[in-house]
């Protein structure tokens, strides 16, 4: 029957031995080439057409009725590994079982201790994902994580684990005054992905809580969105100090590396820094927030999305424009809907006689005056602008508050009824054509 006591005969060694104390070479030892040829197929074989399942299962993404979004996810990224694992578990126990002698399942028994550690890893990165839901950057760098992890599991495995942190520890060089170790270096690289990696999570969280105090307590949204810029900042500084300061880089060199930086703000990242500080500019003055009707620069259209370096705008036609913040300080604003959201809209019409006019205003104020979108509350005019022997041309004006629905739609809509009620009242409208 299957001996427990193997697993501890052939784990990894982490005691710098190199390959020659790795459970992999215990069984080459112990192991006809047969038998130890035949695990290593078996144990790959299950490996492989267990990944060529799941990513089948998750290309398909067939439906789960009656599952939560949680379990759906474990079903997708997980449930999978653990199959694989258990498979690899039952063969070490069936090869054991069958050959009479624990150490004979060794290599069985490697990979499916290796199995095991990547059930762990894995289920550690679904864990972070559903929790932290990171965006794009920060998926990358949990992904470089795990995949460091993964990494570490098998060279631990075949004994190179230690030795390769050995040659790594012998490294060292100086620049300047400053030595820089091997291990320092590594150190300080995964120390500063996993360090930014939960920084720019803690930003994003304290910024979406910002939000929903603001929403909750009436915070303005600028003041929510200029304490997150803020505090982003100075955890981001703090990180970076932090981390070049544990990977062991003295404070002289930390002071050079900063007058560097000082000089590339200067040059090279001027803009970067003049858009930062303008758009803490305009959150602090509320000159725009989201969901404004603003023009900029001859763009016209409702701001969506106040970023560090730009703004963005979407017109009518659904184009987005990335205005940079510093523009705004340079150029024109015309912020349609700053103090109230009401917003006046104006087209023009041609009688062809002005003996009509009276009746025709009649019949357009009616028709502005039936519509769901025309505010009651505010003036609507029509005036002549202009007067010519064969027509006379008209200016209707009107107010909204609803300005995210369009004008267009609107204009369409009164146009068509203001046409259907001077017909019925026989009255010409003017035709350029004679």
């Amino acid at each position: 029957m299957f001996d427990f006591n193997a697993f501890f005969a052939f784990t990894p060694e982490w005691d710098g031995q190199g390959f020659f104390r790795s459970a992999f070479f215990g069984a080459w030892a112990s192991l006809s080439p047969l038998s130890f040829g035949l695990q290593l197929l078996t144990g790959l074989g299950t490996l492989a057409a267990g990944i060529a399942l799941i990513r089948a299962y998750r290309a398909k993404r067939l439906p789960m009725p009656g599952v939560s979004r949680i379990e759906a996810s474990f079903l997708r990224h997980l449930a999978g590994w653990y199959l694989v694992t258990g498979a690899l578990w039952l063969e070490t126990w069936l090869a054991a079982d069958l050959l009479g002698q624990a150490a004979d399942a060794s290599v069985l028994l490697c990979l499916a201790n290796g199995g095991l550690m990547l059930c762990v890893i894995k289920s550690g990165s679904w864990i972070f994902r559903k929790v932290m839901q990171p965006q794009d950057l920060l998926k990358f760098s949990l992904w470089c994580i795990e995949w460091f992890l993964v990494a570490s599991v098998v060279l631990s495995f075949l004994g190179l684990y230690s030795p390769l942190v050995g040659l790594v520890q012998a490294v060292h060089f100086k620049v300047g005054d400053q030595v820089f170790k091997g291990q320092n270096i590594v150190e300080g690289i995964l120390m500063a992905a996993v360090a930014f990696t939960f920084a720019a999570q803690l930003a994003r969280l304290l910024e979406l809580w910002l939000n929903r105090y603001a929403a909750r307590k009436g915070l303005h949204h600028n003041d929510a969105l200029f304490l997150s810029r803020i505090f982003g900042t100075l955890l981001f500084v703090g990180t970076t100090i932090g981390v070049l300061t544990q990977s062991g880089i003295e404070g002289g060199t930390l002071a050079a590396f900063a007058s560097a930086l000082g000089i590339g703000l200067g040059f090279g990242l001027q803009q970067v820094v003049i858009n930062f500080f303008s758009g803490l500019n305009i959150l602090m003055e509320r000159t725009i927030k989201l969901g404004d009707f603003v023009t900029i620069d001859k763009v016209t259209g409702r701001v969506i999305d106040l970023n560090r370096q730009s703004i963005v705008i979407r017109d009518g036609d659904g184009t987005e424009s990335l205005i940079p913040n510093s523009a705004i300080s340079r150029g024109t604003l015309q912020n349609h809907t700053l103090s109230n959201p009401d917003f006046r809209v104006s087209f023009t019409l041609e009688l062809a006689s002005i003996e009509h006019f009276n009746q025709a205003r009649s019949i357009i104020l009616s028709v502005l005056d039936i519509h769901p979108r025309v505010l009651a509350s505010q003036p609507r005019n029509v005036l002549i602008t202009s007067l010519k022997e064969d027509c006379v041309t008209l200016e209707v004006s009107l107010w909204i508050n609803d300005l995210d629905r369009g004008r267009k739609p609107l204009i369409s809509e009164l146009l068509f009824g203001i046409g259907m009620g001077l017909r019925e009242a026989n009255i010409r409208l003017n035709d350029t054509d004679d």
